[in-house]
């Protein structure tokens, strides 16, 4: 063990350290908002009308990745960079920006699409636009890259704050359900305009022209990005969008309130992973032979963690239908049930994740999630035709387990490069 080795690298990555610690707070931020938010939605319009409200957003929320092209992630670097050069600043700074409203002009066709093919709940749609919007101005990559995330964490949580306040304020039982999207929207969009306009006030940031080349640079560069990004959503969310097209209200609304349930548990793990992320970095980086056994313990403690919330989820489900809803819901109750394992298995993958991470396997992780995007296609299409609402609960809890097996097989190929690079035909 080369302790000396060790603090020289904690000391100097004491930034990349707190900027995890703040995205670890973003991801928390996130799941508070969400418990307090939803049962005091589900409570004001009902649990049917719920169900569209996260079909909504999950739709929005797939566009707005499209929009943001992955330049959160790619665009941390290069302001990292060049944070002190104002002229480059200036211009990575506002292509990004330029290129998010080109692809937002292009995926405006697809709500015009659903409209014109009269989609029946268009208007929960439309008033999601705040959702897109604020994706569009959302300048994490910028506040990330200068390592200022206190500010935008300050910024995103006022967001919050102030959706939950519209929603508190001007939902009723009578207010139309599709507002609830524009005003859990309207808040982010607000404060990240803020936040974006910090940023060109303080580095007094002046547009260059609008050039081509420019964007189609960061189309062509951020393209495995955002492929990814898709198409971890779409492993999370297919099912969900697909679901109104073959359901009744009250299942789409159920399955949703099981869905949320399960995307809370899904932050935590990324809240865990971001906070576990630079001891876990340090560790493969300089000890190695101690990293197996510390994802040993470490998956023993998720294990164990996540065994015992299983086991509450699956014994006490209606009384989680009833706080969160309010009142018994069946379907729900039988959902909640069904996906209990769901977070178990989730939890149980975290470890394999952050180690493609550490070893740099960016093509693996993109081939993982497109092998388990295939799996999604194929389980979606079997639910969707059997048409079966009894069972849709389980389609979480095969999908989570089917992710296991396909992380581990790309682990044991990056193994297999690390250890005998000079045989590519072993491959």
């Amino acid at each position: 063990m080369n302790k000396k080795r060790i603090i020289q690298f904690t000391q100097k990555n004491t930034s990349l350290f707190a900027n995890f610690v703040n995205l670890g707070f973003i991801q928390a931020s996130n799941i508070l908002i969400q418990l307090i938010l939803f049962p005091i939605i589900i409570r004001l319009v009902g649990i049917e009308s719920f169900g569209y409200i996260i079909v909504a957003t999950s739709i929005a929320s797939f566009i707005g990745l499209f929009i943001n092209y992955g330049t959160n992630l790619s665009g941390i670097k290069d302001i990292a960079i060049n944070k002190s050069n104002k002229s480059i600043l200036e211009t990575l700074f506002y292509n990004i920006y330029y290129t998010r409203i080109t692809l937002f002009i292009v995926a405006s066709v697809l709500p015009i699409i659903l409209f014109i093919f009269e989609y029946k709940q268009i208007k929960y749609l439309l008033f999601s636009t705040p959702i897109i919007l604020a994706e569009l101005i959302n300048p994490l990559f910028y506040f990330n890259g200068i390592e200022k995330l206190t500010i935008y964490n300050l910024g995103n949580f006022l967001g919050k704050l102030c959706s939950f306040a519209l929603i508190i304020l001007f939902i009723n039982p009578l207010t139309p359900a599709w507002m609830v999207n524009f005003y859990m929207g309207i808040g982010n969009f607000i404060f990240f305009g803020l936040l974006m306009l910090y940023a060109i006030q303080k580095n007094k940031l002046i547009p260059p022209a609008f050039n081509i080349q420019h964007i189609l640079h960061i189309i062509k560069t951020n393209f495995f990005l955002v492929c990814n990004n898709l198409t971890v959503h779409l492993q999370q969310s297919l099912f969900l969008i697909l679901l109104p097209l073959v359901s009744t209200p009250i299942v789409v609304g159920a399955y949703s309130l099981a869905d949320k349930l399960i995307s809370s548990f899904r932050i935590l793990l990324v809240a865990f992973s971001s906070a576990l992320y630079p001891k876990a970095a340090i560790m493969y980086e300089n000890q190695k032979e101690y990293w197996t056994n510390f994802k040993i313990k470490m998956n023993k403690l998720l294990f164990y963690s996540f065994l015992l919330i299983t086991i509450v989820i699956y014994l006490f489900n209606e009384s989680i239908v009833h706080l969160l809803a309010g009142q018994q819901n069946d379907s729900a109750a039988l959902y909640i049930r069904s996906i209990a394992l769901a977070p178990l298995f989730a939890a149980m993958n975290s470890m394999n994740t952050i180690e493609l991470l550490i070893r740099n396997k960016y093509q693996f992780i993109f081939l993982n999630s497109l092998c388990l995007l295939v799996f999604v296609l194929v389980s979606t299409a079997f639910f969707i035709y059997t048409n079966q609402s009894e069972l849709f609960g389980y389609y979480l809890v095969i999908v989570e387990l089917a992710s296991i097996p396909i992380s581990l097989y790309f682990l044991r190929k990056s193994s297999a490069n690390i250890i005998s690079p000079s045989f590519p035909s072993s491959n």
